[in-house]
């Protein structure tokens, strides 16, 4: 058929062309299929989840707040004094 195609026959031209693109157009879809599938696991593998983190929230502390309990309650500032500096540094200070 390839032959009779570079003889200029139009008829086995054009059936060589649309086998291929048949056949060119099923790969694809094969391909994009696979790639889907991957893409899914991928996604599945780096899901976090929202629930249940064994992480704890530490206080997140507002500064008018430590201003005014340094004015008001120096004692009990001084024995936070070291959660305060740690909050400072974590920027939990707002």
């Amino acid at each position: 058929m390839f032959q009779s195609a570079q003889n200029y026959d139009f008829e086995a031209s054009d059936e060589l062309l649309s086998t291929f693109k048949e056949l060119r157009a099923a790969k694809q879809v094969k391909v994009s299929q696979v790639e889907n599938k991957a893409r899914d696991s991928a996604l599945q593998a780096a899901a976090v989840e929202t629930s249940g983190t064994s992480e704890t929230t530490r206080k997140i502390y507002r500064r008018a707040d430590l201003i005014r309990l340094r004015m008001q309650d120096p004692a009990r500032y001084e024995a936070m004094s070291d959660e305060i500096y740690k909050a400072y540094a974590e920027d939990r200070v707002k």
